[in-house]
């Protein structure tokens, strides 16, 4: 047994050492040293065998812990340099700006994105300060952000920095960096070129404010004469149908003033649509400089103008504001080289006593004008129940005049003009009558006035031509000499 357990005793020792140094376990500790308790009675030889062979086992067991312990070193070196290494490669190709600042506000990194940005280079960048690369204007606009974030506080704002085309605005969070102590050894800055943006922005806001120019032009146009400025037919219309609710609603009178210009058509005809034009603009003021604050006015046609009399005592009041809207139309005007006079003929209508609606008030009031100037223009009318007759015997006398010239209820009669020295009949002169199946004949003054009116008078006027030349043809034919027809 002494054979057997000498040369295996420094084998069981290295082995009981290895277990002790390899793990940590407690129990195996215990034993170990219950075994080595009874090795006071071994020899000596096998105590200074084991005692050799536990040294050189706990000696290599430290080299081989250095070297493991170097060779994790040297692993986790290599992966932190991996790691920042990819970490810079990313930083670097990302299109943000990144850079980190120490407490002096020095720079200590900055990406290349952020080197090209401000146009310097790498090495030159490092150690620069904040101020020296921003510019002493960009970096008081941002100093107080700066010792934000120097006291704790991460921050975001924008930057922007040169003039005009060169103006460029970035768009920046700086977030602090804290020790262990929680002290701030600096700051991380991200920022981005929001330059294009905000030039999108910018055109967004003007597009969106010249849409609201057009969008209030087209509901100017939409409701205003664009020749004088004046509300048109179709607003004139909504406001006058406020004005009728509201007088029917609280037993008030309002008025509707139709007014046509006398002789426009002469003036536009003779010097020119120009000065036409100018004329209109020129009434246009005088009507507006010479209502009430709360009448309204409008340009309802070529010539013709209404005024709204929102709320008057009585008809009384209608008729003094047309003697004054007359008093300034009679005026002349001097446009250019000329000297322009026109006045107007007024036709008045009122709420609630000839009618409650819009149409109702514009076609009286229109028929009242029409009064006006069949009594000699340059005054007003009030509309009147007989003037309503007058009008629908007219409209129906139009339309039997339409028919009349198919009928051949026209006919000429002819006046001899008859030369006084002579005593020789010269000539003829040729007098239209109606013979109306109704009526009689009716002389030309009971019917021209309608037939100019209502855009009959050139065929009548092409058929009382064509008749008076045939009737001188007839003549000639039985033997009378020729004579002039007028």
């Amino acid at each position: 047994m002494k054979h057997l357990t000498r040369p295996l005793a420094p084998l069981l020792v290295m082995v009981g050492a290895a277990l002790l140094i390899f793990t940590a376990g407690a129990q195996i500790v215990g034993e170990i040293r219950a075994w080595l308790a009874g090795a006071a009675s071994w020899p000596r030889e096998l105590m200074l065998h084991v005692l050799i062979a536990g040294a050189a086992l706990l000696l290599a067991s430290a080299v081989i812990m250095t070297r493991r312990s170097a060779q994790r070193t040297e692993e986790a070196e290599a992966a932190l340099r991996e790691s920042e290494e990819r970490l810079r490669l990313i930083a670097n190709n990302v299109p943000a700006l990144i850079s980190y600042v120490d407490r002096a506000q020095r720079y200590r990194f900055s990406n290349r994105t952020y080197n090209d940005w401000f146009g310097i280079a790498p090495e030159r960048m490092q150690g620069r300060t904040v101020a020296e690369v921003l510019g002493d204007d960009a970096y008081g606009r941002m100093r107080p952000d700066i010792e934000r974030v120097l006291g704790g506080a991460s921050v975001e704002f924008e930057l922007a920095m040169g003039e005009g085309p060169r103006r460029r605005t970035l768009q920046v969070a700086c977030v602090p960096h804290f020790d262990a102590g929680g002290d701030v050894l600096g700051f991380y800055m991200l920022a981005n070129d929001v330059t294009q943006l905000k030039r999108a922005q910018e055109d967004l806001r003007y597009a969106a404010i010249q849409l609201q120019h057009d969008a209030r032009r087209l509901e100017f146009l939409a409701h205003h004469d664009t020749l004088t400025g004046l509300p048109n037919r179709a607003m004139f219309s909504e406001r006058a149908r406020e004005a009728v609710a509201h007088a029917r609603r609280h037993q008030k009178t309002a008025a509707l003033l139709f007014i046509d210009l006398d002789n426009f058509k002469t003036v536009n005809d003779t010097l020119g649509h120009d000065v036409g034009d100018s004329l209109l603009k020129i009434i246009s003021s005088r009507l507006r400089a010479s209502v009430r604050g709360d009448d309204f006015i409008a340009r309802i046609g070529g010539d013709e103008f209404c005024v709204l009399l929102q709320e008057i005592a009585d008809p009384r009041e209608a008729a003094a504001v047309a003697q004054k809207l007359l008093h300034e139309l009679r005026k002349s005007y001097r446009i250019g080289d000329h000297h322009v006079s026109s006045g107007a003929s007024i036709g008045i209508a009122c709420v609630p006593q000839d009618g409650e609606d819009v149409a109702t008030l514009l076609r009286l009031a229109d028929l009242a004008m029409y009064r006006a100037k069949e009594l000699g223009r340059n005054g007003y009318q009030f509309f009147s129940a007989m003037l309503n007759e007058d009008a629908a015997a007219a409209a129906a006398l139009v339309g039997e005049l339409k028919k009349a010239i198919e009928r051949n209820e026209l006919f000429l009669v002819y006046q001899p003009r008859i030369d006084i020295a002579t005593r020789q009949v010269v000539g003829a002169e040729a007098l239209l009558r109606w013979r109306h199946p109704k009526y009689g004949v009716l002389a030309p003054e009971s019917f021209l006035p309608l037939a100019d009116d209502s855009g009959l008078l050139v065929p009548i006027g092409g058929w009382v031509l064509q008749e008076a030349c045939a009737q001188g043809r007839r003549w000639i034919d039985e033997g009378i000499s020729p004579l002039s027809v007028v």
